[in-house]
């Protein structure tokens, strides 16, 4: 079984599941980071659903993806696009 088969299934849906509240209630360590440095453009390699990208965009900032599993990346995009939000998927 390949990583992407391995992420796109049921192993996916649980890593999700899992992963869906991680950080709630805590602000983000990148928003003061990309504040010193300046940051407007944000690649995130194995971006996986999106629980770091998503609230990355939000608040405002280009996001690319990149991932190598399809099924996490169609949960994200289904997440983005229920959300409005724009996001360049690989």
């Amino acid at each position: 079984m390949s990583s992407a088969q391995m992420w796109g299934g049921e192993f996916g849906d649980a890593y999700h599941a899992r992963n869906a509240e991680a950080g709630a209630g805590r602000r983000p360590f990148w928003r003061d980071l990309y504040a010193r440095i300046a940051v407007r453009s944000v690649l995130e390699v194995g971006c996986g659903t999106g629980r770091v990208l998503l609230p990355v965009r939000r608040a405002g900032f280009d996001v690319w993806g990149l991932d190598v599993a399809p099924g996490m990346l169609d949960e994200l995009r289904r997440k983005a696009r229920d959300e409005g939000l724009v996001c360049k998927l690989y």
